[in-house]
C-alpha cells in the first residue's frame, strides 16, 4: 500500500492518519487472519469525504458500504469518490444510517469510522 495514494484521499491529518492505516492494513491478516478480498466493511459518519471507504475501495474488499446521517454527505462523497473511480477496485454502496441505531440485517466483517462524536 502506498503512503502517498493514501494520502491522497485523506482530507486532513494526511501523514499521521495515512501512517496508522498503512499500519492496520499490514497487521489485519496477522491479528484476524481476515483475507480483505472477502470483507464486507461499513464506514459510519463517513462525512462529506468518505475516506475510509475511499481506502476499503482502493485495496479491493468484496463490499463497502459508505454511511451517514444525512443523504446530503452522502452525494457528496458520491462525487469525490467518483473522480477516483480509475483506480478503485471496489464500487462502493451509500446508505444514509444514524450510527447510534444501526439496523441492519447484513453483517460486517469490518465496522470502521474516523471523527465520530
Amino acid at each position: 500500500m502506498k503512503i502517498k495514494t493514501i494520502k491522497s484521499f485523506l482530507q486532513w491529518e494526511q501523514l499521521n492518519w495515512a501512517r496508522a492505516i498503512c499500519f492496520w492494513f499490514d497487521k489485519i491478516k496477522e491479528w484476524n487472519n481476515l483475507d480483505l478480498a472477502k470483507a464486507r466493511v461499513l464506514e459510519l459518519g463517513a462525512g462529506k469525504h468518505g475516506e475510509l471507504t475511499l481506502i476499503f475501495s482502493y485495496v479491493g474488499v468484496k463490499k463497502i458500504v459508505c454511511s451517514d446521517l444525512t443523504p446530503r454527505s452522502l452525494e457528496k462523497a458520491r462525487k469525490l469518490h467518483v473522480t477516483y473511480k480509475s483506480i478503485l477496485k471496489t464500487t462502493p454502496e451509500y446508505l444514509p444510517l444514524n450510527a447510534v441505531n444501526i439496523n441492519l440485517k447484513e453483517k460486517f466483517d469490518i465496522v470502521t469510522f474516523k471523527s465520530v462524536l
